[in-house]
């Protein structure tokens, strides 16, 4: 395969000419770049309507190799100043086998089967393996059904790590792609993933995993705040922050990735995706997400089902960050952010007529902001500039609040029995923060005391995980993160 790889500026960002260079500048979130001239021959073309090709030969600057010059273009992605756009012509499709574990789920199965069996990708192409771990109903004679599948059958239970390495290393394909028994796939979803691929630097490729149900309000909830939906913006894992996973439920990876790593580690019953995708980044590879690869999951839908695999899901993080040590969390203290809303609380202890020493901070605050940026060549209109403040105020008290939702808010009914009331009412309002902004910004089919229910539960359910889980390996970094002081 052939693939061309061109850009074009995002929605939000504009290139303004400034003395000895380039300024790449974006309304939100607001951020600025200055580049050296020597860029101009390749970004003077660019426009947020229309892509434009990266050729080394004509657009790397004198003195700079094309590995450098690709890198900093690529960085410019990652910082969202850019978009990447991949044009291919398909000289031959790669063969793709689809790997599939299930235990005990007849029905799902033969929806999934149903759904693959209306793959447009050349049916010569890919092949099915169905690894059957140690089914005691009729979910063996359901693969049996589908003349095309491979079924193999392990004779004791051995857990889907072990399936998935079992069909890998059986399987004929240049991908491998891993689908979980109880999703359902779209009909160009093959064909989206071997696109994805033809970038020959992608290792992994995995796309959106959304809800298959939508009769109760849990199954609304979960098309929104599911821990295997991860949106609908296209990203990869260079420039994250390290953290950076796909679901193995839907995960395609290049054959000789998948064996160089071994595969699945076959000792983790959860979060063995997750292992995998930080492994692969360490040695170097690239996890490309594209929601357009989508597939559609039965989650559990009952609220003991929900709360337990939220739970499980927890105990997860500790372990995964035991043994992954160079990931550790850390929680950015952003001061201009920080002092404002220390203004503002302790004003409000003393006298609400005291909060205008906030107001004043922040003000003086954009005026240094703005300052800086027409120190820069960047003008920026005062509207902009005020929003974008706001913007960073909330987002910062979101994170702190959130945190705490997210691990600690299992020390409420201790606060309230004893008497600490402002604790105890900093962390109510910390959750409820949390939930509203969340709500608003996953926008669910849900009223808010549904979204708070739901969300509520998770929050309790996940925590008591994490907390299990750390104190069962020891290990308290997920909790206790590292503070990192920003300006």
């Amino acid at each position: 395969m052939t693939a061309r790889i061109s850009y074009r500026l995002s929605s939000e960002v504009s290139l303004h000419p400034v003395e000895n260079g380039l300024l790449l500048a974006s309304r939100r979130p607001m951020q600025a770049v200055k580049l050296n001239s020597c860029w101009k021959p390749f970004l003077s073309y660019l426009r947020r309507d229309e892509s434009w090709p990266f050729d080394p030969e004509k657009h790397c600057p004198p003195g700079v190799s094309e590995e450098q010059a690709e890198a900093f273009v690529k960085e410019l992605c990652a910082n969202g100043f850019l978009l990447e756009e991949t044009e291919s012509e398909p000289l031959c499709l790669p063969g793709i086998s689809v790997i599939i574990p299930v235990h005990n789920r007849p029905a799902d199965l033969e929806q999934c089967l149903e759904s693959l069996s209306r793959a447009r990708y050349p049916a010569h192409l890919f092949e099915i393996i169905v690894v059957d771990d140690a089914s005691s109903d009729q979910t063996p004679a359901v693969a049996k059904r589908y003349p095309d599948v491979r079924l193999y059958m392990n004779k004791i239970r051995q857990g889907a790590s072990f399936c998935r390495n079992f069909g890998a290393f059986r399987a004929r394909g240049e991908i491998l792609c891993f689908l979980d028994s109880d999703c359902r796939v779209t009909e160009n979803w093959l064909n989206t993933i071997s696109s994805a691929f033809q970038d020959q630097r992608i290792s992994a490729v995995g796309g959106a995993v959304s809800s298959d149900l939508d009769q109760r309000p849990l199954d609304r909830y979960e098309q929104v705040q599911s821990s295997l939906y991860m949106g609908e913006t296209p990203r990869d894992s260079r420039g994250e922050d390290g953290f950076f996973y796909l679901p193995s439920c839907n995960f395609a990876v290049q054959r000789t990735w998948f064996f160089r790593l071994s595969g699945f580690a076959e000792a983790l019953s959860l979060g063995e995706d997750v292992d995998f995708c930080w492994r692969l980044a360490d040695a170097g590879g690239i996890i490309l997400y594209r929601p357009e690869a989508r597939v559609y999951h039965r989650h559990r839908n009952r609220l003991a089902a929900f709360c337990g695999r939220r739970f499980e899901y927890g105990t997860s993080e500790p372990m995964l960050q035991s043994i992954h040590r160079s990931r550790l969390k850390t929680m950015p203290l952003y001061l201009s952010a920080f002092v404002f809303w220390l203004i503002l609380f302790v004003s409000l202890l003393f006298h609400p007529l005291f909060a205008g020493f906030a107001l004043v901070f922040a003000l003086g605050d954009i005026g240094v902001l703005r300052r800086k940026m027409a120190k820069a060549g960047l003008r920026v209109y005062r509207f902009d500039l005020i929003a974008a403040r706001c913007r960073h105020y909330v987002g910062f008290l979101h994170a702190i609040a959130a945190f705490f939702s997210r691990y600690y808010l299992y020390t409420l009914p201790v606060l309230i029995v004893f008497g600490q009331i402002v604790p105890a009412g900093a962390l109510l309002g910390a959750h409820l923060f949390a939930t509203a902004i969340s709500y608003v910004i996953k926008r669910p089919s849900l009223h808010f005391f549904s979204f708070a229910f739901f969300f509520t539960l998770e929050q309790i359910s996940y925590q008591a995980g994490v907390w299990y889980g750390c104190l069962k390996y020891r290990f308290y970094k997920p909790v206790l993160p590292r503070v990192r002081i920003c300006f």
